[in-house]
């Protein structure tokens, strides 16, 4: 079916010049024309610039790590047995030498009354000994000899043996090596224990640090007595520390990296808890009122591009410190100058139009 459009409707929309099939002729090939000369020139969406301005920056060196005790230790009974009593339970505080467990000692105890009457019994052979010695006349004979130095090897090995006996019989009491929490206890009573074997840990909760592992390649800049941040996972505030130990031997990190540990001690009224994970960061250099720029403004280490006009000309600078984000100018620049960031490779793009431009210049 056809549907008829009434003349008043047509062409309204383009002017009464370019009514004519001459004139709309003209209109499109220049519009071509303009399309096809416009093209190649630079993307400016893709340009963005910066200004150079003047503040403080820091150069930091991050460490991940987790909130530890000062003093930590596991707890081990030196023998096995079955533990016959605890007093106290994960959660309770210890002071120094009080006794956490014990084992049944029936057995040590039992030893330790055999290996008293061995000595007991030695001893006697060895004072025989003797008795023949001194009732002999003139130098000791060969049997005397061997007769005496088998006594007093009896009378030495039974003494040995008392002495085990009563080490054992006291290390059925496992006690506190310091004052502290017991963070863990996974044992209880009845239950037979291997001597070695963990059954809980004893941590100071009132004095901890953040333990954080610094990069092989980084740890020559750091040193003892430096500022740093904390900012843990739990906690969106960051809380400020000092350097207070780094350590002498490497640890191989989770990813298989070589680190060294950094001790940074963590105010006692913080709310940290053992275990909770962060990041540090270790400033390592600082300077105030210095001309600063972003990072991504600076080519091949040492060139930036500095507007002049349309343009942007190539200039060379010196770098100083340098931050995540922001690199410090010592020579180059000025304050206020207008740097490329971004779309270095629009730079010297032109369009047919500019092109045929130089050529009739």
């Amino acid at each position: 079916m056809k549907i008829s459009v009434p003349k008043r409707l047509k062409f309204k929309f383009v002017p009464k010049k370019l009514r004519s099939k001459k004139a709309l002729a003209i209109f499109i090939v220049l519009a071509v024309v303009l399309n096809f000369g416009l093209r190649g020139g630079p993307d400016t969406s893709k340009i963005k610039t910066a200004t150079v301005s003047q503040k403080t920056i820091q150069s930091e060196v991050s460490a991940s790590g987790s909130i530890k005790s000062k003093n930590a230790a596991s707890l081990k009974f030196g023998i096995s047995g079955k533990v016959a009593g605890l007093n106290f339970k994960e959660g309770d505080y210890v002071y120094r030498g009080q006794v956490i467990g014990y084992l049944n000692a029936e057995k040590y105890l039992a030893t330790l009354r055999q290996t008293q009457q061995d000595v007991v019994a030695a001893d006697a052979v060895l004072q025989a000994a003797y008795d023949d010695l001194s009732k002999a006349s003139g130098a000791e004979s060969f049997q005397n000899q061997i007769k005496r130095t088998a006594a007093e090897a009896t009378k030495n090995k039974a003494f040995d043996a008392m002495k085990k006996a009563e080490a054992d019989l006291a290390a059925t009491a496992l006690t506190a090596p310091f004052s502290g929490t017991l963070t863990s206890l996974e044992v209880e009573s009845g239950e037979e224990v291997f001597a070695g074997e963990e059954i809980g840990k004893i941590a100071d909760i009132n004095n901890i640090n953040f333990a954080g592992e610094v990069d092989e390649t980084e740890i020559p800049k750091v040193s003892v007595g430096q500022k740093a941040t904390v900012k843990l996972d739990a906690y969106d505030e960051p809380t400020m520390v000092i350097v207070s130990k780094i350590g002498s031997q490497s640890i191989t990190t989770s990813t298989g990296a070589t680190a060294y540990e950094v001790t940074l001690p963590i105010p006692s009224d913080s709310k940290f808890l053992l275990g909770m994970n962060g990041e540090a960061r270790i400033v390592i250099g600082e300077a105030q009122d210095v001309l600063v720029i972003p990072n991504e403004a600076v080519v091949d280490d040492k060139y930036v591009r500095v507007k002049n006009g349309e343009d942007y000309s190539k200039k060379e600078i010196r770098k100083g410190l340098e931050s995540d984000f922001e690199v410090q100018v010592t020579d180059g620049l000025s304050k206020d100058q207008v740097i490329l960031v971004s779309g270095f490779e629009e730079l010297g793009k032109k369009s047919l139009f500019q092109k045929l431009a130089g050529v009739f210049k």
